[in-house]
């Protein structure tokens, strides 16, 4: 049994799988706590270059495809063979909409067909695909979020063993390196530190 906690899930689903149950008014509070969900669909593409870019924002009607990521030009690394280029079709989604419900094989044909509508390559030279698929990728702020998020806040301050981080941990639509940051800083609390995780705003920490 531990005796301190970091938790990373969707904050709504810790509040729901508490034992013992949290009260009513928390439970309802959570599921009030909505998230989108991203579809991956990864394409190994038998060309050394498509383009210098190591992200795509894709802004054309005739698609569904939010956002192309080009995994090596992030790092030569993220990919296998230096001769070949993977990328990353991202779709913004609801878990178990009619688009995430689509079979793989679907899913698949949808992005090929799409990378050759926006003249990115031909879908002949793809080589191999596989989809990946995030739940509770992205905390949705719509009007009146704030009311639920600070009740569930508000009864998960009384565990002073627990914190929250992250972006499901925290509801907060953060970049990447600020959702890390978080969990060094509670790595830090542990060690001894008081701070308020919650007060972080991204680049004006100095922690």
């Amino acid at each position: 049994m531990g005796t301190k906690f970091i938790s990373t899930i969707p904050i709504s689903l810790l509040v729901q799988r508490m034992t013992p149950k949290p009260p009513a008014d928390v439970v309802e509070a959570s599921k009030k706590l909505r998230f989108r969900g991203l579809l991956v669909v990864h394409l190994i593409i038998d060309r050394e270059n498509l383009f210098p870019d190591n992200w795509l924002f894709i802004h054309s009607p005739e698609v569904k495809v939010a956002r192309i990521q080009n995994y090596k030009n992030w790092s030569p690394k993220m990919v296998p063979d230096p001769t070949k280029t993977t990328l990353g079709l991202e779709y913004f989604c609801t878990e178990n909409d009619d688009f995430w419900n689509q079979p793989e094989g679907k899913l698949i044909a949808i992005a090929r067909e799409e990378l050759e509508t926006l003249n990115i390559v031909d879908g002949s030279a793809i080589l191999d695909a596989f989809v990946f698929k995030i739940p509770h990728a992205y905390p949705v702020y719509y009007r009146g979020y704030r009311e639920p998020l600070e009740t569930v806040k508000r009864y998960l301050a009384a565990f002073g063993n627990l914190q929250t981080v992250g972006r499901g941990g925290m509801y907060k639509y953060s970049y990447m390196y600020h959702s890390i940051f978080t969990g060094l800083v509670a790595a830090r609390n542990i060690l001894g530190s008081n701070f308020d995780i919650w007060q972080l705003n991204g680049d004006e920490n100095h922690y």
